[in-house]
């Protein structure tokens, strides 16, 4: 239910705004591949990068405590056309893994 899952990670970017006053994360969307099956369906892949932007007032304790940055995702879309627009019908998010 995408209704219920924006609510709970609003929930949660509202509890981190509390938690780390004034930190924001930037997300760079890169590779973006979107392939058309179908006229009513598309397939769409990309690379998702956050970047953290942590201002320099944020004491070093909850600096620390934000712990390691987050991992890039590999992201992938299938999108169906319905009678009031696109929908995405299926999502998965996988961490990219750099070594």
């Amino acid at each position: 239910d995408n209704a219920v899952l924006s609510q709970i990670q609003q929930a949660n970017f509202d509890a981190a705004a509390k938690r780390y006053p004034g930190l924001r994360t930037v997300r760079d969307v890169r590779d973006l591949k979107i392939k058309l099956l179908a006229p009513t369906v598309a397939l769409a892949s990309f690379t998702w990068f956050p970047n953290r932007l942590i201002p320099g007032d944020l004491p070093m304790d909850k600096v620390q405590a934000l712990g390691p940055s987050p991992l890039p995702q590999v992201a992938s879309s299938a999108w169906a056309r319905q009678a009031d627009g696109w929908k995405i019908v299926s999502s998965h998010f996988s961490p990219l893994y750099t070594r």
